[in-house]
């Protein structure tokens, strides 16, 4: 069937996901001093994060699987989850070690991605209260850039999961607050975001009339 079709397709990128996984894995672990190093530890990540989607489509798939089965699919999504945050996070502790405290734009670009990729697979875990601490940290390291809007509505997101609309709607006064201290000079960095400067401030108003209705 159609289906079946999929998940054979499915499972061949994950096959071929884990070989570039450990191809990649040993290739940090030989060549230490390689310039590419970086973009290597950021696609393992990536690759983990891609690869967890198949026990996902395993789960949804098998409705008939038996407990064992299930349980193990489970315990291999989180186990890929946990490698794809560990690999984020070692990727990070690797661009901040450095002595030089004006990054490149490729460097930046990787630890924005590495900061933001922990904390969505924090969330994406349900694991909010964690994730609240991973957006946190990213604010506060793009504190004046566009990047640290999209934290902060993340921040608001895990605290609407656990209840906190007190707290939620404290975050976002927060953003409106750090959308206005955000220099002119940056307003070309809007465009590594998904909104311009009037677009943020629109989408903080409507995200706090949402929570007035409730």
């Amino acid at each position: 069937t159609k289906s079946h079709e999929n998940i054979d397709i499915v499972e061949k990128s994950y096959k071929e996901l884990v070989r570039s996984i450990l191809r990649i894995d040993e290739g940090l672990r030989r060549f230490e001093s390689d310039p590419r190093r970086l973009e290597m530890m950021y696609t393992m990540a990536k690759a983990y994060q891609m690869a967890s989607k198949w026990p996902d489509l395993l789960l949804r798939e098998n409705r008939i699987a038996n407990e064992d089965s299930i349980a193990n699919w489970k315990s291999q999504k989180r186990e890929l989850l946990v490698q794809a945050r560990n690999a984020f996070s070692k990727l990070r502790q690797e661009i901040t070690s450095t002595t030089d405290s004006s990054l490149n734009p490729i460097s930046e670009n990787l630890l924005r991605n590495s900061f933001f990729g922990e904390a969505d697979l924090l969330f994406e875990e349900e694991s909010y209260e964690a994730a609240i601490v991973a957006y946190q940290e990213a604010a506060m390291r793009f504190i004046s850039d566009p990047e640290a809007l999209e934290a902060m509505i993340q921040i608001s997101n895990s605290q609407n999961k656990l209840g906190k609309d007190s707290e939620s709607r404290r975050t976002l006064e927060m953003a409106k607050d750090i959308l206005s201290r955000i220099p002119i000079e940056k307003e070309a960095k809007f465009s590594v975001t998904s909104r311009n400067r009037a677009g943020w401030e629109q989408h903080i108003d409507w995200r706090l009339k949402e929570l007035d209705r409730k």
